[in-house]
């Protein structure tokens, strides 16, 4: 029994150099500095990639833009659309009405965003529109936040199977799902 013991405090003072010996490498919580574009709390500003209709016809065109982003995820995801409804600085379509009523935004631990929007988005006259403004929001959300993969539609509090009709959403949406330029029959999410 004593022999077990003694090699028992032995394999402890051991196991304790080793770990002093490993721990000297380490990086001590006083020599880590903040980093020093944002301090903890404060907006930054971010390059947005924006979707617009592409004048021509064919498709979605992007736009990059400078935006003061907010600290929080929500806060960003609004002031992102914000950004889309303001409209193009370069001339493209604008594909959301100036004013489309994002009531609230949220992600849940598996990166899909709920974007909660008031009846003003659902008036999209034909597919072509339809196509066009649920593709532009998906691109724009996904591509400009990592956390989001894909983006479920909302108006009024409920999630919608169709905005207009002519886009199926009753499954999340990734950017995959739309490419820049639809195949032919804008319906079905762009696919023949």
């Amino acid at each position: 029994m004593r022999r077990l013991l003694v090699l028992l405090a032995v394999l402890i003072a051991v196991g304790a150099g080793i770990l002093i010996l490993l721990g000297r490498g380490r990086v001590r919580e006083r020599d880590v500095q903040p980093r020093p574009f944002a301090a903890a709390g404060e907006a930054t500003l971010q390059t947005l990639r924006l979707y617009f209709a592409d004048p021509a016809g064919g498709g979605l065109v992007r736009e990059d833009r400078s935006a003061v982003m907010p600290v929080s995820l929500t806060e960003r995801l609004t002031t992102c659309i914000r950004e889309l409804a303001d409209g193009s600085h370069a001339g493209n379509l604008p594909v959301l009405p100036p004013h489309p009523g994002l009531a609230r935004a949220f992600v849940d631990p598996w990166g899909l965003a709920y974007l909660d929007f008031d009846v003003a988005v659902v008036a999209s006259p034909g597919d072509r529109e339809e196509w066009l403004l649920v593709a532009s929001i998906v691109r724009t959300v996904c591509e400009n936040f990592s956390e989001v993969r894909e983006v479920r539609f909302m108006v009024g509090g409920q999630v919608v199977t169709s905005l207009g009709g002519y886009i199926d959403l009753e499954e999340p949406l990734g950017p995959e799902d739309f490419p820049l330029l639809p195949a032919e029959g804008f319906g079905d999410r762009g696919r023949p």
